[in-house]
């Protein structure tokens, strides 16, 4: 088996709605995810037993990075030898960006390319989705409507309606848990589906985008994100 390497792409919220908790403990989400070109590198070579190097000494180690996690669950649903995995970090870590999701996804299309066998698209979003809400947008990329826990995704167009949309990412030093960020949002999210769900611009446009084409314009008017807040009052 030789070696393959796999660029992982990062990744904007163009707007997200937190809807409630499931019973599952993961939180229903609905936002447009926009692939970018910022991105980290994965390379997998062969190797006597599943290893993971970084350029990042921030990174979580072996057992608990994402990247090591994917191979880890790969090999043991799907079969194959195990693999170095040597990861190239420029996402940065608690951006929001969608780094270790990118990192793992890139993973589990790298052993699929190096599979005899390789598993169809849905299994591999399968097993995306067990390692974490963003995995399975990430094993696709592109532009999509993302809503439950990550795991319904549509793939959509942009309408540029005349304007050319650029994004300027800025990094200010500062990582933010998600863990922490959805602790944050309050008791009482749940009962607020209903409301959201009938009259809130923001769903009521990717309900509409739903059909495939993204207008930029209203797009712009109505952006919304409801970590925005939380995260303004803790780290001004």
């Amino acid at each position: 088996m030789s070696g393959c390497s796999v660029v992982a792409h990062g990744k904007l919220n163009l707007g997200l709605r937190v809807l409630g908790r499931r019973q599952d403990g993961y939180h229903d989400l609905a936002s447009l995810f926009q692939t970018v070109d910022l991105a980290d590198n994965v390379t997998l070579t062969p190797s006597a037993q599943l290893s993971l190097q970084c350029d990042d000494g921030d990174v979580p180690p072996e057992t608990q990075n994402l990247a090591w996690r994917a191979a880890d669950l790969y090999l043991r649903e799907a079969g194959g030898k195990p693999v170095h995995i040597d990861l190239v970090k420029r996402i940065p870590m608690g951006a929001g960006l969608g780094g270790g999701s990118a990192d793992a996804a890139a993973v589990l299309r790298g052993l699929n390319r190096l599979a005899s066998r390789p598993l169809a698209a849905d299994q591999l979003g399968h097993l995306g989705a067990q390692l974490g809400s963003d995995v399975p947008f990430s094993i696709q990329g592109g532009t999509m409507v993302v809503e439950g826990r990550g795991d319904r995704l549509t793939p959509v167009e942009w309408d540029p309606e005349g304007l050319e949309l650029h994004y300027l990412l800025v990094d200010p030093g500062t990582q933010v848990s998600t863990p922490w960020a959805f602790s944050q949002l309050g008791r009482g999210i749940s009962s607020q589906n209903t409301v959201l769900s009938n009259s809130d611009p923001y769903l009521s446009f990717l309900n509409s985008a739903r059909g495939g084409r993204v207008p930029v314009r209203r797009l712009l008017e109505v952006i919304v994100n409801d970590f925005q807040p939380v995260v303004e009052r803790a780290k001004p």
